[in-house]
């Protein structure tokens, strides 16, 4: 199927990518994509692996070599914007590609409940999703937006950076933050705020604030 991530990744051979895939049948398809490539193969990394929200940081950061990766591409189909929240705590992607549910436009918010038990976790659960209908699942636009700046690692008053609440100030004194990576104007990975750049029926990208201000300037 058409993907503009695996374009990018296997069609056109110019960025290196990390892949992600539980189903054994499709993570079986991807192997043959890669070996198809040749020598090109070697530019990717693929795991194949359910994730989670308590697993996907773990299970990326294993294997990816940045904290600031060109694009981040998320569609598990289930509660996708919880897992952009998520790796957003610890990477800085300038582009975020994600599914959304075009049945509850903004400035509705609705975020599925993250399907996380045994029974959920595999490729039976995911068609049971996908049966269910489009209604009761995923995350509308809004949520994307709110979960992508829901910023932890906070630097008030820096341009394109979020402040935290209550809630971050007591994690920080209790000392349960773990620290994320810096890059080198000292801005901390997962504390840059991401605004709409496309939307397209059932999928958005967002850009990185910093990458915004570049292509309006460009």
């Amino acid at each position: 199927h058409f993907d503009p991530a695996n374009c990018l990744a296997l069609e056109l051979g110019t960025h290196r990518g990390l892949l992600i895939e539980g189903s054994g049948e499709a993570f079986s398809m991807l192997q043959r994509r890669l070996s198809g490539l040749g020598a090109g193969a070697a530019r990717h990394h693929a795991i194949r692996a359910y994730v989670t929200p308590e697993s996907i940081v773990e299970t990326v950061a294993s294997s990816l070599p940045s904290a600031e990766p060109a694009l981040l591409k998320v569609d598990i189909d289930n509660a996708d914007c919880v897992l952009v929240r998520r790796l957003l705590d610890v990477f800085s992607p300038v582009l975020v590609h994600a599914e959304i549910n075009p049945l509850f436009p903004p400035p509705l918010v609705f975020r599925q409940k993250f399907e996380g038990h045994a029974e959920a976790i595999g490729e039976a659960g995911r068609l049971r999703r996908l049966a269910r209908g489009q209604s009761v699942s995923g995350c509308s636009l809004a949520a994307l937006l709110e979960d992508a700046n829901n910023r932890r690692w906070a630097q008030p008053g820096r341009p394109g950076v979020e402040g935290g609440g209550e809630e971050e100030r007591k994690s920080h004194r209790h000392g349960r933050r773990a620290q994320p990576a810096h890059f080198a104007d000292g801005v901390p990975a997962g504390a840059i705020r991401y605004e709409l750049l496309h939307v397209e029926h059932a999928n958005a990208v967002l850009v990185r604030a910093d990458a915004l201000l570049a292509l309006r300037g460009a």
